[in-house]
């Protein structure tokens, strides 16, 4: 549920930024050529990115690729909001794509490591779901946050609702990657390959070594 959720937050990415093309085009002063550059560099990266970082995944784990790709994916947001010319409109889209990207093949793969393949379609499926709502329902928060709050807060959105994301994810969610931790029972090794409640816990007692 909770990766599944993180799939949906970054999908919601694709389609946001629809409703407020017209207000970047007035802001900027742009061509339509120019305006619609925008979204075909975001496509092309959300085509390439996640088979590189797939690799990561495969051999450092899903949290690390995780993490690594929800803190881009913030990053840029917040780089989105506070920026004020078209050439870093164009750069942060490129590094938001490459964030929000990953979540689709991630999400599988979690969904792929704790599944049987008896089972696998129950978990493939919801999550499927969630990218395809996201796609559906983004125009329409991005439509409502503009109209009563400005173009910015729709990337003040996606950067908040993200990173608050990413804190939950990084303290409750363990490692899945079957090479890593087999079925669950092999020890993770490193720190970061835990989650954190476990690397430092509230209750007093020592953590694992």
């Amino acid at each position: 549920m909770i990766t599944s959720l993180g799939m949906v937050l970054c999908m919601i990415a694709t389609n946001i930024i629809l409703p407020i093309i017209p207000v970047l085009a007035s802001e900027y002063h742009l061509t339509p050529s120019l305006v619609s550059l925008t979204i075909t560099v975001y496509m092309l990266m959300q085509g390439i990115s996640p088979a590189l970082m797939s690799a990561l995944s495969d051999l450092q784990g899903r949290r690390l690729a995780w993490a690594l790709a929800l803190l881009l994916y913030t990053i840029s947001n917040i780089g989105l909001a506070l920026q004020d010319n078209y050439i870093g409109l164009v750069s942060l889209r490129c590094m938001q794509s490459i964030g929000s990207s990953c979540a689709v093949p991630f999400g599988f793969a979690v969904a792929a490591d704790i599944a049987s393949p008896a089972e696998r379609g129950r978990y493939i499926g919801p999550k499927q779901g969630g990218v395809m709502t996201a796609f559906a329902f983004g125009p329409v928060i991005g439509g409502v946050l503009s109209e009563n709050y400005g173009w910015r807060s729709v990337f003040w959105f996606l950067a908040t609702a993200t990173g608050c994301f990413l804190v939950g994810y990084s303290l409750v969610i363990p490692e899945t990657a079957r090479n890593v931790v087999g079925n669950g029972s092999v020890d993770p090794g490193v720190w970061w390959r835990r989650p954190l409640l476990e690397v430092f816990p509230t209750t007093g007692r020592s953590p694992p070594r």
